[in-house]
């Protein structure tokens, strides 16, 4: 591993960031790991197929950090227009815009979602995930004033990442299927 310093925080472009990035959600799916594991280190809620990611990349490009050829960790950036095309994360996606943010719903202000944030077990500790934020939000805010995201109540570590890093809750929502989510946001123009 190279210093922290050297890592490289980037946007996927390329084919094989993208299956680099399916490599790395399969490892961090619930199924992949132990208890201890879930909660200790967290974990990813949804599977993206390569057609679904290709497609939300070529809209949004998801931002990744780079060890060499080694995938260190990824933010995937996700429009409204994909708000359907993961079946776990659409019910969100209606609960959310109808949340009040400043007197107006989500819809109304428009928003980016960051629609999963992983890093890789041997770069955890070196606050990639902040990093890869601080670059997302380069990227985005001159486009989009929210960055929203959902996070599983079971998911502590990632609820402590996303308070670190600036986000704010705004509400808490049951899925058809009993998952319970935080939603949070990140006003950019803060």
């Amino acid at each position: 591993m190279q210093s922290p310093n050297d890592l490289k925080i980037t946007l996927a472009r390329k084919q094989i960031d993208l299956k680099r990035i399916l490599k790395l959600q399969a490892k961090n799916l619930p199924d992949a790991l132990s208890d201890t594991e879930i909660a200790e280190q967290g974990f990813v809620s949804a599977s993206h197929s390569l057609a679904t990611l290709s497609a939300m990349n070529e809209t949004a490009a998801s931002v990744i950090v780079k060890d060499g050829t080694t995938l260190a960790g990824y933010a995937l950036a996700m429009t409204r227009k994909y708000s359907k095309s993961v079946p776990l994360l659409a019910p969100i996606f209606d609960f959310q815009d109808r949340l009040m943010y400043q007197g107006k719903t989500l819809d109304e202000h428009g928003y980016i979602v960051m629609g999963q944030v992983c890093v890789a077990e041997e770069y955890r500790g070196l606050r990639l995930a902040d990093r890869m934020y601080r670059y997302f939000k380069g990227c985005y805010s001159i486009h989009y004033p929210l960055l929203v995201t959902a996070i599983s109540t079971k998911n502590t570590r990632s609820l402590r990442v996303h308070e670190r890093c600036g986000f704010t809750e705004l509400g808490q929502f049951k899925a058809p299927n009993g998952h319970e989510w935080v939603v949070v946001v990140w006003d950019w123009r803060d």
